[in-house]
């Protein structure tokens, strides 16, 4: 289990929603997002973000495939693979592609609904926590200091296309 470092909360920013969100906007903020263990990028050519996932079903043995998550922050756009049903209340371990690691968190960090969270980075020291069940809109960025202009710069970037 990943643990979530936010000792210094003077260094992170939390943002629940993208500005666009809190505004109507149907715009919203790309993230660029790598693994918190290896550090390499999840994102393929077209930005979304690709992770291995494993699960239960029907209490029989765990199941392994790839889901594809999109790329925006408040977007909740999510392709699963076709062996999975996607109900309400499953949870997912997602695990990164290139080294294998759980990106779970640890349990006193899990989210509002009672399920575990995951984590990821995004742009250089900042981090993301989603919530791993399927339907749960739960969600953070935990903003770092060293992070914000490149985060502004993202948002005219993307309100520009």
């Amino acid at each position: 289990m990943l643990k979530l470092n936010l000792d210094n909360k003077d260094e992170f920013v939390s943002i629940e929603k993208s500005p666009y969100a809190q505004k109507g906007h149907s715009n919203l903020v790309k993230l660029w997002a790598k693994c918190p263990v290896c550090g390499k990028d999840v994102n393929n050519e077209k930005g979304q973000i690709v992770l291995l996932g494993k699960w239960e079903e029907n209490g029989e043995h765990k199941r392994h495939d790839i889901f594809t998550l999109t790329d925006k922050f408040d977007d909740y756009r999510i392709e699963f693979p076709e062996n999975f049903d996607a109900k309400k209340d499953m949870t997912v371990e997602f695990i990164c592609p290139s080294c294998k690691s759980s990106l779970l968190l640890e349990s006193k960090h899990d989210c509002k609904c009672g399920s575990p969270c995951f984590m990821l980075t995004a742009f250089s020291k900042s981090i993301i926590t989603l919530c791993s069940r399927t339907g749960c809109k739960e969600h953070m960025l935990y903003l770092n200091k060293d992070d914000t202009w490149p985060f502004i710069r993202q948002i005219y970037t993307d309100s520009a296309q």
